[in-house]
Parts: C-alpha cells; sequence; structure tokens
C-alpha cells in the first residue's frame, strides 16, 4: 500500500543496492555473477518509487494512508520506533568495507541526503528521480530520459527544479556529449552526493575510452607526437 512509510523503506532499500553495486565491484565473481541481477533490482525499486510519487491521491507523503488517501492517525510512540523513519542504521556497530569504523550519529549524517524532510515525511523524492535518470542513461540511446524528464517538468515542475535532478540532467547531457572532463569533475566534486557517484561509476570505463579516443584522434593531428597534442 502507498504511504509515507513504505516510500522511506524502498528508498533505503535503492540506496543499498546502489552502495553496494560500488563498494563490490572490485569483487570479480559480484561483477561476473550478481551485478546484472542487483541492477536489476535496483531498477525495479526504483520504477516502484516513481509509481508511489505518482500516486494520485498524492499518499507518498501521507504516514499512514486509508484508500482514500486520508491520514490514518497513529500513536508518535509508533511513529518514533518506526525503523525505517529513523535517521539512524538500524543493528549492530557500523564499518565500512576495509574494516574502519563508520559514526552512525545525527552529527555525521547531517549534510548528506538521506530524506529527513518533515515537510515530506522522510521522503526523497528528488533524490531518487535522479538516480532513476542516472541508471537509465543508455536505455533507448537516452530517449527514455528524455521523456522522463519531459513527463516530470510538466507534472511536477517543483521537482524538475529541484538540485538534484538538475544535477543528474547535468550528468546526462555530460556522459551523451562525451565530455569526460566535466564527467569526472563532478564525480570528483565533494558537493556531488555520494550514491550519485556510485552510479556514475558504472559509466566510467565508457567515459575513458572515449576520452581516449579523442586523445587519439587530436594526437593524429601532429606529424609527429608531442604531449603538447595534449594542452587543448
Amino acid at each position: 500500500q502507498c504511504d509515507a512509510r513504505a516510500v522511506r523503506c524502498h528508498e533505503r532499500i535503492a540506496r543499498w543496492h546502489t552502495m553496494c553495486e560500488h563498494q563490490l565491484s572490485h569483487i570479480r565473481d559480484f561483477m561476473m555473477q550478481q551485478s546484472q541481477q542487483n541492477i536489476q533490482e535496483l531498477g525495479q525499486t526504483l520504477k516502484t518509487l516513481n509509481l508511489y510519487y505518482d500516486d494520485a491521491l498524492g499518499r507518498s507523503t501521507v504516514e499512514q494512508a486509508d484508500e482514500h488517501g486520508n491520514e490514518i492517525a497513529t500513536p508518535a510512540i509508533q511513529t518514533a520506533e518506526h525503523g525505517c523513519f529513523s535517521n539512524k542504521v538500524q543493528g549492530g556497530d557500523l564499518v565500512d568495507f576495509d574494516g574502519k569504523p563508520l559514526k552512525n550519529d545525527e552529527s555525521s549524517i547531517s549534510n548528506r541526503i538521506i530524506g529527513n524532510s518533515s515537510l515530506t515525511r522522510g521522503t526523497a523524492e528528488p533524490e531518487m528521480r535522479g538516480l532513476y535518470i542516472l541508471l537509465t542513461i543508455n536505455n533507448d540511446g537516452g530517449m527514455e530520459v528524455l521523456k522522463y524528464v519531459g513527463r516530470l517538468a510538466v507534472q511536477r515542475p517543483e521537482i524538475y527544479n529541484s538540485r538534484l535532478v538538475q544535477l543528474a540532467l547535468k550528468i546526462y547531457q555530460t556522459q551523451k556529449s562525451n565530455n569526460y572532463a566535466s564527467f569526472f569533475s563532478i564525480l570528483r566534486d565533494p558537493s556531488t552526493p555520494y550514491l550519485y557517484a556510485c552510479i556514475m561509476f558504472l559509466y566510467v570505463e565508457q567515459i575513458r575510452k572515449m576520452a581516449f579516443l579523442g586523445l587519439f584522434i587530436n594526437s593524429k593531428k601532429c606529424a609527429f607526437f608531442h604531449l603538447s597534442c595534449l594542452n587543448y
């Protein structure tokens, strides 16, 4: 059933699949056997989120909705203890892939995109819309993204004009134009969300190939190859 609780759960599932795809990319068995399935699961999760966000009754920001989209009163303690409403990761102490401990308090996550806005009941629609754009960059030669953002601009202009959706579109444009300098500049930028960088990493090999191809073509313009040919 569509409500803010279901949306938050799916958002965290999407973040999990996104992070796993990058964090496990150095493991050969994962890339050979499980990466494709992980990407498919991420895609299905984001498609479900799109349906939730587009719900005609607007239930994606209602904490617990009835069949007509109206709020169902819930005890405050139940809302506070709901796992998907917490800004902290539930469970034991956290460690990074290299064994280093990770902080799990409010101060360490205050500057991340975790969807903790009370106005939207903790949901993070711009972030997830942006992830969907990044994941589907190559679908139908890029046409799927153009159709998607076209509908978004008409139906949800406030989401379309949000910083995260516009950032995703900027990444889409750099990837499609093979502008490797801008692509890697965005990738290295500290203000780029970590999960966006995880998805961008999927296209790094393709961008590098196009960059080397461009350097090769430009180098043929010189009778002899000099490093000065790279200064452009």
